[in-house]
This record gives structure tokens, C-alpha cells and sequence, in this order.
């Protein structure tokens, strides 16, 4: 699971746990996908406060306060080995949806605890089982990071015989952030990677959200489906994936990458594909537009 890390994936294994009545309390923990935030009216914004979660999602909270507590405590071997079991249970479950699982993560990293950061989270071991797993630096701020992974199913996601947990559980439990992380998961409604992809330092990379209107759902869809057509035909683009919320519907993610910098994006905004994307954000006869809340755009460099 992407590394927020340690702490998400204890929370909704303990939460699994509990509800299984195993023999535990299990630690008050919230999950990684809907922590709130400051919400910025900015297209830049990085970090904004994200839809309130499902009905069928009731584990997860928005309390920052549990978070930082539970981030305090590491699990006993007991809850470690619960854990453990839960997650192998989950994993289980979600086996039955080969559907590609991906998430986004922004962090901001206090300037004193960056090269720890980096340490743990270019490790190569940390993540195995991701078909993807892109880090980069913000291209304005030198302590905001972005992570982008893929994996094949959800199950892999869980999967807790190849998550290497330790390598972060013991250094994001110790206060390293100036602002907690945020980190949305989604499905992609196009193929994933059929084999793992290597990394290439120095490209340019976004990571978007979008909240569109129910009203201009069929439009977006249409819009993106050839605005993705026209982006993987461009000399430049190295990848353009995108998909669905997890958890609230009309919440789109993206993450695209660009080779020769800034000239690559240029490239793919001059294109007739993102001139249809234009006309589509720039709609009259919407009130208020197609967007629920303004788009979020962190726009980053491999490191």
C-alpha cells in the first residue's frame, strides 16, 4: 500500500479485525484517503480537502487528531500478526476485482527530514508488487513530494506478504511532515501497465483531480476518453492514465507524464484534443461551470 503508509494499512486491517471479533482492540487509527484540508480556490492547489467518504466506507475519518495519536504507537506483535491476517483476508476479497487500483499522494516534508524521506521512499524493496511507483519533487518547492502507484488489482494493493512495512512505520510515525499527507485512490477505466515500468529521472509529471457535475458526467467521459486518445499519440507524452474515485463518485484522478519538460506539455496543450478539453471547462450553460470545486494540479519532476 502507498506509504502514508503503515498507519492506513493498520487502520483498515485493526477496523477488519475488530469487526471479525478477534481478540484485540484494535488502535484508533483513520485511514489514509480522506483527511481534510485547508481547500485553496487554486488550480495549484496542493492540498485540498477531498468529498466526504461512502456510505459503504465507514472506517475511514477525517479526524486529524486520531491520526497524529495513533502515529504515536507502533503495534504490539500480537496486533502486528493480526494485522497481518486481516490484510491477507482483504486481499482475498479484493482478488475478485482485476480492476487496475492506483493512488495518488502529496506530501510536504519538513526541510530538516527530507533525506530521511527520500531514503525510505526510493527504497526498492518498499513497494514490490506496484506495476508503477513514480516520486517526484514539486517543481516550486523542494520539500512538497508526489507519488503516483499502480497495481495490477486491489488485491495487490493489501497484499500484506509483499509490503515491506517496517521501512516506513518507523520514521512517518515520528512527526516528519509539516502538513499530513493526502492521498486519493482510484480505478483506472482504461488498461494499466502490462509490465512494470522503470522510471526515468527528470520528467515532467501531474498529478490532477478533477469534481465534476453530475449534469456533464456523459460529456466529461467523451471529452477525456478522446482528449487520453490524442494525449498517447503524442510524440511527447510519455503517459496519460486516469480513472474514478474509490470512494466518491464524479472525483476523477489523473497522472501524466511529459518528456522534454515543459516543452512536452506545451506540446499536448497545443494539440486539437486539449482544445476540446478547453471549450469543455469553459461551458455557459452550466451555472457555475462543469466543476464542483475548482481542479487540483501539482505538477512535479521525477527524482
Amino acid at each position: 500500500m502507498a506509504p502514508l503508509y503503515g498507519a492506513a494499512r493498520t487502520s483498515l486491517a485493526l477496523t477488519f479485525v475488530a469487526s471479525t471479533n478477534h481478540a484485540f482492540s484494535p488502535i484508533a487509527i483513520t485511514s489514509h484517503q480522506h483527511v481534510s484540508k485547508p481547500h485553496h480556490n487554486h488550480a495549484a492547489s496542493y492540498f485540498t480537502a477531498p468529498s466526504s467518504s461512502s456510505s459503504s466506507s465507514s472506517w475511514r475519518s477525517s479526524s486529524h487528531q486520531r491520526t497524529t495519536t495513533a502515529l504515536q504507537q507502533l503495534p504490539s506483535e500480537e496486533e502486528e500478526a493480526a494485522t497481518r491476517e486481516a490484510l491477507a483476508e482483504l486481499a482475498k476479497l479484493a482478488d475478485n476485482d482485476p480492476t487496475t487500483f492506483c493512488i495518488n499522494v502529496a506530501y510536504d516534508v519538513k526541510p530538516d527530514r527530507r533525506d530521511e524521506f527520500l531514503q525510505v521512499m526510493q527504497r526498492d524493496d518498499l513497494e514490490p508488487k506496484a506495476m508503477q511507483s513514480v516520486l517526484g519533487q514539486d517543481v516550486d518547492d523542494a520539500n512538497k513530494f508526489y507519488l503516483h502507484q499502480e497495481f495490477q488489482s486491489k488485491g495487490d494493493y493489501y497484499d500484506p506478504t509483499t509490503y515491506n512495512e517496517r521501512l516506513d512505520v518507523d520514521f512517518f510515525q515520528t512527526d516528519p511532515f509539516r502538513r499530513f499527507p493526502v492521498a486519493n485512490d482510484f480505478k483506472l477505466v482504461h488498461d494499466g501497465h502490462e509490465a512494470k515500468v522503470t522510471n526515468v529521472k527528470g520528467t515532467l509529471c501531474l498529478n490532477v483531480q478533477l469534481c465534476i457535475k453530475q449534469e456533464v458526467r456523459d460529456l466529461f467521459l467523451a471529452v477525456i476518453q478522446q482528449n487520453k486518445a490524442g494525449s498517447d499519440a503524442e510524440p511527447l507524452c510519455r503517459q496519460y492514465s486516469w480513472g474514478e474515485s474509490v470512494g466518491t463518485f464524479n472525483k476523477f484522478h489523473f497522472h501524466e507524464q511529459y518528456d522534454e519538460g515543459q516543452v512536452g506539455l506545451e506540446a499536448h496543450f497545443a494539440g486539437e484534443h486539449f482544445k476540446v478539453w478547453e471549450e469543455f471547462t469553459q461551458m455557459e450553460d452550466i451555472d457555475g461551470g462543469p466543476f464542483e470545486r475548482p481542479p487540483v494540479v501539482q505538477k512535479f519532476v521525477i527524482v
